[in-house]
């Protein structure tokens, strides 16, 4: 008695490699893990009793939904940037938000710097706000996000009041 020998099926073995390249394919994990932000609350959280005639900067207690996705989200410092305690968040296009002496403000991009400019600013602008945002240092700390320092502007425009405030933070998507 022999054995029947079965005849090499090109069709069967094209199909079993398709299959268990899609199988591989799909159980591949992102090597870089991307966990959902716990975004803060839009409400704003008022800064230790501001004099009435300088703009403060509060936190703000909500991430916008509309800044969902790519975004820049400054805080005054590490410990509150650990803590999403953000005092800007930005849209990584045209529209900023922030909040001032408890007033919630939508700000809108007027103009920044040439590429090549050696200082990197961006100058955002309502009818009662200019905003300048300085990048001073910015290195990458992962695929699409990087970790930015500088300086945010805040002028009053109706009495020309200013503010500075220093800031930690990442922009990404």
């Amino acid at each position: 008695m022999t054995k029947a020998r079965k005849s090499f099926n090109p069709a069967s073995f094209l199909f079993l490699v398709l299959i268990i390249f899609l199988v591989s394919c799909e159980s591949k994990k992102d090597p870089v893990k991307k966990e959902p932000v716990k975004q803060p609350e839009l409400v704003s959280e008022k800064a230790p009793a501001p004099r009435p005639d300088s703009p403060e900067l509060d936190v703000l207690a909500e991430f916008p939904p509309e800044m969902y996705g790519c975004s820049c989200y400054f805080a005054r410092n590490q410990q509150e940037f650990k803590k999403e305690q953000y005092i800007y968040i930005n849209d990584y296009a045209e529209t900023s938000i922030i909040s001032v002496n408890g007033k919630l403000n939508k700000l809108v991009l007027k103009y920044q710097s040439d590429s090549l400019a050696k200082e990197k600013f961006y100058v955002y602008a309502n009818t009662d706000y200019e905003l300048k945002v300085t990048k001073e240092k910015s290195r990458d700390v992962a695929e699409e996000v990087s970790k930015i320092e500088g300086q945010l502007i805040l002028k009053e425009i109706k009495t020309g009041t200013t503010k500075r405030y220093f800031y930690t933070g990442e922009c990404g998507c």
